[in-house]
Protein backbone atom coordinates (compact mmCIF):
# COMPACT_ATOMS: atom_id res chain seq x y z
CA UNK A 1 0.00 0.00 0.00
CA UNK A 2 1.53 3.41 -1.19
CA UNK A 3 1.83 5.16 1.95
CA UNK A 4 1.17 9.23 1.68
CA UNK A 5 3.40 10.27 4.42
CA UNK A 6 6.52 8.09 3.52
CA UNK A 7 6.06 9.65 -0.21
CA UNK A 8 5.87 13.31 1.31
CA UNK A 9 8.83 12.43 3.45
CA UNK A 10 10.71 11.64 0.18
CA UNK A 11 9.48 14.29 -1.92
CA UNK A 12 10.56 17.03 0.87
CA UNK A 13 13.96 15.23 1.12
CA UNK A 14 14.53 15.63 -2.25
CA UNK A 15 13.22 19.09 -3.18
CA UNK A 16 15.70 20.25 -0.17
CA UNK A 17 19.04 18.49 -1.79
CA UNK A 18 18.17 18.56 -5.17
CA UNK A 19 21.17 20.61 -6.93
CA UNK A 20 18.98 21.05 -10.39
CA UNK A 21 16.28 19.26 -12.29
CA UNK A 22 15.68 18.93 -16.27
CA UNK A 23 12.41 20.25 -15.34
CA UNK A 24 10.13 19.86 -12.49
CA UNK A 25 6.24 21.22 -12.34
CA UNK A 26 3.93 21.28 -9.62
CA UNK A 27 0.48 21.70 -11.42
CA UNK A 28 -2.57 22.32 -9.97
CA UNK A 29 -6.34 21.40 -12.57
CA UNK A 30 -9.69 21.65 -12.18
CA UNK A 31 -11.63 19.99 -14.79
CA UNK A 32 -15.83 20.16 -14.83
CA UNK A 33 -17.86 18.79 -17.60
CA UNK A 34 -21.35 18.01 -18.57
CA UNK A 35 -21.83 14.19 -19.75
CA UNK A 36 -24.26 12.81 -22.04
CA UNK A 37 -24.61 8.91 -21.13
CA UNK A 38 -21.89 8.25 -18.45
CA UNK A 39 -23.05 4.55 -17.87
CA UNK A 40 -22.25 3.79 -21.79
CA UNK A 41 -26.69 2.56 -22.15
CA UNK A 42 -27.56 1.38 -25.33
CA UNK A 43 -31.18 2.32 -24.68
CA UNK A 44 -32.59 5.73 -24.69
CA UNK A 45 -35.04 5.12 -22.14
CA UNK A 46 -31.85 4.37 -19.91
CA UNK A 47 -29.94 7.43 -20.81
CA UNK A 48 -29.19 9.95 -18.41
CA UNK A 49 -26.94 13.05 -18.16
CA UNK A 50 -25.05 14.35 -15.43
CA UNK A 51 -21.81 16.85 -14.42
CA UNK A 52 -18.47 15.48 -13.61
CA UNK A 53 -15.90 17.47 -11.86
CA UNK A 54 -12.26 16.33 -10.88
CA UNK A 55 -9.77 18.53 -9.10
CA UNK A 56 -5.50 17.30 -8.89
CA UNK A 57 -2.65 18.26 -8.41
CA UNK A 58 0.27 17.06 -10.93
CA UNK A 59 3.98 16.11 -10.09
CA UNK A 60 5.39 15.83 -13.44
CA UNK A 61 9.53 16.44 -14.18
CA UNK A 62 12.82 15.13 -12.07
CA UNK A 63 14.72 16.32 -9.47
CA UNK A 64 18.27 15.46 -9.42
CA UNK A 65 20.35 15.72 -6.45
CA UNK A 66 24.01 14.17 -5.79
CA UNK A 67 23.02 10.96 -4.40
CA UNK A 68 19.30 10.95 -4.95
CA UNK A 69 16.92 11.56 -7.59
CA UNK A 70 13.03 11.56 -8.01
CA UNK A 71 11.25 11.22 -11.46
CA UNK A 72 7.33 11.67 -11.36
CA UNK A 73 4.53 11.71 -13.63
CA UNK A 74 1.46 11.41 -10.78
CA UNK A 75 -1.53 13.41 -10.02
CA UNK A 76 -3.36 13.14 -6.43
CA UNK A 77 -7.18 13.36 -8.32
CA UNK A 78 -10.72 13.71 -6.08
CA UNK A 79 -13.81 13.06 -8.48
CA UNK A 80 -17.24 13.42 -8.00
CA UNK A 81 -20.46 12.84 -9.77
CA UNK A 82 -23.75 14.77 -10.07
CA UNK A 83 -25.88 11.56 -9.86
CA UNK A 84 -23.58 8.76 -9.92
CA UNK A 85 -22.47 9.77 -5.51
CA UNK A 86 -21.81 6.05 -4.81
CA UNK A 87 -18.73 6.82 -7.39
CA UNK A 88 -17.16 9.89 -5.59
CA UNK A 89 -13.47 8.78 -4.55
CA UNK A 90 -10.02 10.49 -4.20
CA UNK A 91 -7.25 8.27 -5.53
CA UNK A 92 -3.51 8.57 -7.04
CA UNK A 93 -2.58 7.42 -10.61
CA UNK A 94 0.86 8.03 -12.25
CA UNK A 95 3.73 6.88 -11.57
CA UNK A 96 6.60 8.46 -8.78
CA UNK A 97 10.17 6.74 -8.66
CA UNK A 98 13.25 7.75 -5.91
CA UNK A 99 16.33 6.79 -7.20
CA UNK A 100 18.92 6.33 -4.28
CA UNK A 101 23.02 6.94 -5.10
CA UNK A 102 25.69 8.85 -6.79
CA UNK A 103 24.56 8.67 -10.56
CA UNK A 104 26.83 5.61 -12.29
CA UNK A 105 27.97 4.73 -9.27
CA UNK A 106 29.19 1.54 -7.37
CA UNK A 107 25.18 0.45 -5.46
CA UNK A 108 21.57 2.08 -6.12
CA UNK A 109 18.40 1.17 -4.71
CA UNK A 110 15.18 2.45 -6.44
CA UNK A 111 11.65 2.44 -4.65
CA UNK A 112 8.94 3.15 -7.14
CA UNK A 113 4.69 3.18 -6.99
CA UNK A 114 2.58 3.20 -10.01
CA UNK A 115 -1.48 3.13 -9.90
CA UNK A 116 -2.48 3.13 -13.75
CA UNK A 117 -7.00 2.54 -14.64
CA UNK A 118 -8.20 0.05 -16.68
CA UNK A 119 -11.46 -1.65 -17.61
CA UNK A 120 -12.65 -4.51 -15.71
CA UNK A 121 -14.68 -5.86 -18.86
CA UNK A 122 -13.54 -4.50 -21.80
CA UNK A 123 -16.86 -4.75 -23.63
CA UNK A 124 -18.82 -2.17 -21.03
CA UNK A 125 -16.45 0.86 -22.00
CA UNK A 126 -15.38 3.38 -19.11
CA UNK A 127 -18.04 3.92 -16.93
CA UNK A 128 -16.66 4.30 -13.40
CA UNK A 129 -18.29 1.19 -12.15
CA UNK A 130 -16.08 -0.90 -14.52
CA UNK A 131 -12.74 0.74 -13.55
CA UNK A 132 -10.17 -0.52 -11.59
CA UNK A 133 -7.05 0.44 -10.01
CA UNK A 134 -3.67 -1.21 -10.64
CA UNK A 135 -1.17 -0.46 -7.56
CA UNK A 136 2.03 -1.58 -8.11
CA UNK A 137 4.80 -0.96 -5.63
CA UNK A 138 8.56 -2.76 -5.94
CA UNK A 139 12.08 -2.24 -3.82
CA UNK A 140 15.33 -2.46 -5.90
CA UNK A 141 18.57 -3.13 -4.68
CA UNK A 142 21.88 -3.33 -6.61
CA UNK A 143 25.49 -3.26 -7.93
CA UNK A 144 27.28 -1.62 -10.57
CA UNK A 145 30.68 -3.93 -11.14
CA UNK A 146 33.54 -3.30 -13.56
CA UNK A 147 34.99 0.37 -15.41
CA UNK A 148 32.21 3.26 -16.14
CA UNK A 149 31.47 3.74 -19.85
CA UNK A 150 33.43 0.45 -20.41
CA UNK A 151 32.63 -3.07 -19.58
CA UNK A 152 30.26 -3.16 -16.56
CA UNK A 153 28.28 -5.75 -14.80
CA UNK A 154 24.99 -5.16 -12.78
CA UNK A 155 23.49 -7.38 -10.27
CA UNK A 156 20.44 -6.28 -8.48
CA UNK A 157 17.43 -8.28 -6.72
CA UNK A 158 13.80 -7.00 -6.59
CA UNK A 159 10.77 -7.04 -4.76
CA UNK A 160 7.20 -5.72 -5.72
CA UNK A 161 3.51 -6.15 -4.61
CA UNK A 162 0.35 -5.64 -7.33
CA UNK A 163 -2.91 -4.62 -6.04
CA UNK A 164 -6.06 -4.26 -7.14
CA UNK A 165 -9.07 -1.98 -5.85
CA UNK A 166 -11.39 -4.32 -6.99
CA UNK A 167 -10.43 -7.54 -8.31
CA UNK A 168 -8.67 -8.41 -5.33
CA UNK A 169 -8.33 -11.98 -6.57
CA UNK A 170 -5.39 -10.41 -9.01
CA UNK A 171 -3.28 -9.26 -5.96
CA UNK A 172 0.23 -10.50 -6.09
CA UNK A 173 3.83 -10.39 -5.13
CA UNK A 174 6.64 -10.78 -6.78
CA UNK A 175 10.57 -11.85 -5.72
CA UNK A 176 13.37 -12.13 -8.39
CA UNK A 177 16.57 -10.38 -9.58
CA UNK A 178 19.38 -10.34 -12.39
CA UNK A 179 22.58 -9.90 -13.85
CA UNK A 180 23.34 -7.76 -17.27
CA UNK A 181 26.58 -6.86 -18.85
CA UNK A 182 27.10 -3.58 -20.95
CA UNK A 183 29.98 -2.63 -22.83
CA UNK A 184 30.02 0.75 -25.18
CA UNK A 185 31.31 -0.40 -28.22
CA UNK A 186 31.82 3.32 -29.43
CA UNK A 187 31.07 6.84 -28.34
CA UNK A 188 27.20 6.35 -30.08
CA UNK A 189 26.61 2.82 -29.71
CA UNK A 190 25.91 0.65 -26.48
CA UNK A 191 25.68 -3.72 -26.47
CA UNK A 192 24.71 -5.34 -23.50
CA UNK A 193 23.49 -9.13 -22.69
CA UNK A 194 20.80 -9.87 -19.55
CA UNK A 195 19.39 -12.57 -17.96
CA UNK A 196 16.55 -11.97 -15.41
CA UNK A 197 13.91 -13.62 -13.18
CA UNK A 198 11.39 -13.73 -10.62
CA UNK A 199 8.84 -16.30 -9.10
CA UNK A 200 4.93 -14.37 -8.60
CA UNK A 201 2.68 -15.64 -5.91
CA UNK A 202 -0.83 -15.31 -5.42
CA UNK A 203 -2.12 -13.54 -2.30
CA UNK A 204 -5.62 -14.64 -2.18
CA UNK A 205 -6.55 -17.51 -4.30
CA UNK A 206 -5.43 -20.94 -4.48
CA UNK A 207 -3.99 -20.39 -7.93
CA UNK A 208 -0.75 -21.78 -8.38
CA UNK A 209 2.55 -19.28 -8.08
CA UNK A 210 4.50 -19.40 -11.37
CA UNK A 211 8.40 -18.80 -12.58
CA UNK A 212 9.17 -16.33 -15.29
CA UNK A 213 12.70 -15.94 -16.63
CA UNK A 214 14.05 -13.97 -19.81
CA UNK A 215 17.60 -13.77 -21.58
CA UNK A 216 18.31 -11.16 -24.08
CA UNK A 217 21.04 -9.12 -26.29
CA UNK A 218 20.62 -5.53 -26.67
CA UNK A 219 21.78 -2.65 -29.17
CA UNK A 220 21.76 1.28 -28.38
CA UNK A 221 22.76 3.88 -30.83
CA UNK A 222 22.04 7.29 -30.83
CA UNK A 223 23.10 9.95 -33.91
CA UNK A 224 22.17 13.30 -34.14
CA UNK A 225 18.75 12.90 -36.06
CA UNK A 226 18.46 9.35 -35.08
CA UNK A 227 18.00 7.05 -32.37
CA UNK A 228 17.00 3.44 -32.29
CA UNK A 229 17.52 0.56 -29.71
CA UNK A 230 16.91 -3.55 -30.19
CA UNK A 231 16.30 -5.69 -27.57
CA UNK A 232 15.85 -9.54 -28.30
CA UNK A 233 15.89 -12.61 -26.99
CA UNK A 234 14.09 -15.62 -25.42
CA UNK A 235 11.22 -15.24 -22.13
CA UNK A 236 9.15 -18.27 -20.70
CA UNK A 237 6.42 -18.92 -17.71
CA UNK A 238 6.42 -22.48 -16.16
CA UNK A 239 8.19 -25.47 -17.25
CA UNK A 240 6.53 -26.84 -20.21
CA UNK A 241 8.64 -26.50 -23.56
CA UNK A 242 4.97 -24.14 -24.72
CA UNK A 243 5.30 -21.86 -22.18
CA UNK A 244 8.25 -19.81 -24.15
CA UNK A 245 7.94 -17.32 -26.87
CA UNK A 246 10.62 -15.21 -28.66
CA UNK A 247 11.11 -11.61 -26.70
CA UNK A 248 11.85 -8.33 -28.40
CA UNK A 249 11.52 -4.30 -27.93
CA UNK A 250 12.66 -2.57 -30.89
CA UNK A 251 11.91 1.54 -31.12
CA UNK A 252 13.04 3.93 -33.49
CA UNK A 253 13.11 7.72 -33.67
CA UNK A 254 13.92 10.37 -36.20
CA UNK A 255 13.63 13.74 -35.91
CA UNK A 256 14.80 16.43 -37.92
CA UNK A 257 12.93 19.21 -36.55
CA UNK A 258 10.62 19.60 -39.33
CA UNK A 259 9.68 15.68 -38.84
CA UNK A 260 9.25 12.93 -36.38
CA UNK A 261 8.47 9.48 -37.06
CA UNK A 262 8.88 6.86 -33.72
CA UNK A 263 8.30 3.26 -34.81
CA UNK A 264 7.62 0.80 -31.76
CA UNK A 265 7.30 -3.38 -32.22
CA UNK A 266 7.42 -5.58 -29.35
CA UNK A 267 6.47 -8.44 -27.80
CA UNK A 268 6.89 -10.02 -23.80
CA UNK A 269 5.36 -12.82 -21.89
CA UNK A 270 3.33 -11.13 -18.69
CA UNK A 271 0.14 -11.89 -16.70
CA UNK A 272 -2.99 -10.43 -15.45
CA UNK A 273 -1.80 -9.53 -12.65
CA UNK A 274 0.80 -6.95 -13.48
CA UNK A 275 -0.13 -6.78 -17.11
CA UNK A 276 2.17 -4.43 -19.00
CA UNK A 277 4.70 -3.22 -15.86
CA UNK A 278 6.71 -6.77 -16.47
CA UNK A 279 9.60 -5.61 -18.11
CA UNK A 280 9.24 -1.56 -17.52
CA UNK A 281 7.80 -1.35 -21.47
CA UNK A 282 6.33 1.83 -20.92
CA UNK A 283 2.80 3.18 -21.37
CA UNK A 284 0.95 1.12 -23.42
CA UNK A 285 -2.25 1.84 -24.94
CA UNK A 286 -5.70 0.05 -25.09
CA UNK A 287 -6.18 -3.40 -22.85
CA UNK A 288 -3.98 -4.53 -20.80
CA UNK A 289 -4.43 -7.60 -19.64
CA UNK A 290 -7.98 -9.32 -18.53
CA UNK A 291 -9.22 -8.61 -14.78
CA UNK A 292 -11.16 -11.23 -12.80
CA UNK A 293 -9.11 -14.14 -14.22
CA UNK A 294 -5.53 -15.06 -12.84
CA UNK A 295 -3.67 -16.13 -15.94
CA UNK A 296 -0.54 -15.63 -17.88
CA UNK A 297 -0.10 -14.26 -21.91
CA UNK A 298 1.60 -13.31 -25.44
CA UNK A 299 1.20 -9.26 -25.28
CA UNK A 300 2.37 -8.20 -28.65
CA UNK A 301 2.62 -4.26 -30.33
CA UNK A 302 3.25 -2.20 -32.81
CA UNK A 303 3.00 1.41 -33.79
CA UNK A 304 4.02 4.10 -35.89
CA UNK A 305 3.32 7.96 -35.35
CA UNK A 306 4.91 10.76 -37.54
CA UNK A 307 4.29 14.19 -36.29
CA UNK A 308 5.54 17.29 -38.52
CA UNK A 309 4.76 21.09 -38.94
CA UNK A 310 4.69 21.23 -42.57
CA UNK A 311 1.29 21.71 -43.00
CA UNK A 312 1.22 25.54 -42.27
CA UNK A 313 3.68 27.61 -40.49
CA UNK A 314 1.52 27.23 -36.85
CA UNK A 315 0.46 23.83 -37.36
CA UNK A 316 1.54 20.45 -35.90
CA UNK A 317 -0.06 17.71 -37.30
CA UNK A 318 0.05 13.90 -35.72
CA UNK A 319 -0.57 10.91 -37.96
CA UNK A 320 -0.43 7.40 -35.83
CA UNK A 321 -1.18 3.63 -36.45
CA UNK A 322 -0.90 0.47 -34.55
CA UNK A 323 -2.05 -2.96 -33.19
CA UNK A 324 -1.94 -4.86 -30.08
CA UNK A 325 -2.45 -8.45 -29.43
CA UNK A 326 -3.10 -11.10 -26.49
CA UNK A 327 -2.95 -14.65 -26.22
CA UNK A 328 -3.74 -16.67 -22.90
CA UNK A 329 -2.10 -19.88 -22.04
CA UNK A 330 -5.00 -21.34 -20.32
CA UNK A 331 -8.04 -18.67 -20.48
CA UNK A 332 -8.16 -18.92 -24.55
CA UNK A 333 -11.89 -17.15 -24.94
CA UNK A 334 -10.40 -14.16 -23.60
CA UNK A 335 -7.85 -13.98 -26.48
CA UNK A 336 -8.22 -10.45 -27.94
CA UNK A 337 -6.86 -8.05 -30.99
CA UNK A 338 -7.10 -4.65 -31.65
CA UNK A 339 -6.05 -1.88 -34.05
CA UNK A 340 -6.28 2.06 -34.24
CA UNK A 341 -5.79 4.97 -36.14
CA UNK A 342 -5.09 8.38 -34.84
CA UNK A 343 -5.23 12.32 -36.09
CA UNK A 344 -4.69 15.31 -34.32
CA UNK A 345 -4.21 18.75 -35.51
CA UNK A 346 -3.06 21.41 -33.52
CA UNK A 347 -3.44 24.92 -34.38
CA UNK A 348 -1.58 28.05 -32.93
CA UNK A 349 -3.96 31.01 -34.06
CA UNK A 350 -1.86 33.20 -31.33
CA UNK A 351 0.65 33.28 -29.00
CA UNK A 352 -1.60 31.96 -26.06
CA UNK A 353 -4.48 30.36 -28.11
CA UNK A 354 -4.59 27.16 -30.15
CA UNK A 355 -6.83 25.07 -31.11
CA UNK A 356 -6.77 21.12 -30.73
CA UNK A 357 -8.69 18.26 -33.16
CA UNK A 358 -8.15 14.71 -32.69
CA UNK A 359 -10.07 11.63 -33.90
CA UNK A 360 -9.60 8.26 -32.98
CA UNK A 361 -10.56 4.98 -34.84
CA UNK A 362 -10.57 1.18 -32.66
CA UNK A 363 -11.35 -1.87 -33.43
CA UNK A 364 -11.65 -4.25 -30.84
CA UNK A 365 -12.05 -8.62 -31.91
CA UNK A 366 -12.13 -11.52 -29.62
CA UNK A 367 -10.93 -14.64 -31.28
CA UNK A 368 -13.48 -16.75 -29.59
CA UNK A 369 -16.04 -14.53 -27.95
CA UNK A 370 -18.53 -12.23 -29.30
CA UNK A 371 -18.01 -8.53 -28.11
CA UNK A 372 -16.12 -7.11 -30.89
CA UNK A 373 -16.65 -3.69 -31.69
CA UNK A 374 -15.78 -0.74 -33.61
CA UNK A 375 -14.71 2.83 -31.82
CA UNK A 376 -14.90 6.11 -32.62
CA UNK A 377 -13.68 9.36 -30.95
CA UNK A 378 -13.55 12.81 -31.90
CA UNK A 379 -12.59 15.85 -29.83
CA UNK A 380 -11.82 19.93 -30.18
CA UNK A 381 -11.01 21.68 -27.98
CA UNK A 382 -9.46 25.49 -27.40
CA UNK A 383 -6.86 26.64 -24.83
CA UNK A 384 -5.65 30.19 -23.63
CA UNK A 385 -2.64 29.53 -22.50
CA UNK A 386 -2.23 32.73 -20.24
CA UNK A 387 -5.19 33.40 -19.53
CA UNK A 388 -3.15 35.06 -15.94
CA UNK A 389 0.42 34.54 -14.84
CA UNK A 390 1.11 30.43 -14.62
CA UNK A 391 -2.51 29.60 -15.57
CA UNK A 392 -4.01 28.33 -18.35
CA UNK A 393 -7.92 28.04 -19.72
CA UNK A 394 -9.54 25.26 -21.91
CA UNK A 395 -12.66 24.35 -23.70
CA UNK A 396 -13.22 21.30 -25.42
CA UNK A 397 -16.00 18.74 -27.07
CA UNK A 398 -15.47 15.18 -27.27
CA UNK A 399 -17.89 12.56 -29.36
CA UNK A 400 -17.92 8.82 -28.93
CA UNK A 401 -19.35 6.18 -30.84
CA UNK A 402 -19.41 2.25 -30.08
CA UNK A 403 -20.85 -0.22 -32.85
CA UNK A 404 -20.53 -3.84 -31.07
CA UNK A 405 -21.78 -7.02 -32.67
CA UNK A 406 -24.07 -7.42 -29.45
CA UNK A 407 -26.89 -5.13 -29.69
CA UNK A 408 -26.17 -4.47 -26.23
CA UNK A 409 -22.78 -3.04 -26.20
CA UNK A 410 -23.31 -0.70 -28.66
CA UNK A 411 -23.64 3.37 -27.38
CA UNK A 412 -23.18 7.13 -27.82
CA UNK A 413 -21.50 9.52 -25.44
CA UNK A 414 -20.79 13.17 -25.61
CA UNK A 415 -18.83 15.78 -23.65
CA UNK A 416 -18.71 19.63 -22.89
CA UNK A 417 -16.27 20.39 -20.49
CA UNK A 418 -14.37 23.55 -19.63
CA UNK A 419 -10.78 22.84 -17.70
CA UNK A 420 -8.41 25.28 -15.72
CA UNK A 421 -4.69 24.59 -14.46
CA UNK A 422 -1.85 26.65 -12.58
CA UNK A 423 0.96 26.38 -11.93
CA UNK A 424 2.03 25.94 -8.35
CA UNK A 425 5.54 25.58 -8.24
CA UNK A 426 8.62 24.86 -11.29
CA UNK A 427 11.92 24.45 -10.73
Amino acid sequence: MFNKQVGACCLSMVLACATHASEFVVTAELDIEAVDNPTNESENELKIKENQSTASVVLDGELIGRYARFISDASYEVRRYSKQKDQNHDLFLGSAELELGEDGGRVFGRVAHSAQEQLILLSLGDTPDNLDRRRITSATLGARLGRRGANRFTVYANLAEMRLDTTTENDSSRAGGGLSYSRQVSPLSTFGVELSGYTLDYINTDDPSFDYRRASLSWNTELRKLNYAIQVGQNSIGSEEDDSAPYYDLSLEYDNSVHQVSMLFRQWLTDTSQGSENGDLGDVSGPDGRLGVNDQYKRRDASVEWKFSSLCGRCTTALGIGAEREDYRRETQLDSQESFAQVQLSYKARRTLSVDLSYEYRDVSFLLDTDDYDQISARAGLAWSEVFKHGRLMFYVERKERKAAALTGSYDQGFIGVSFDYQLYRR
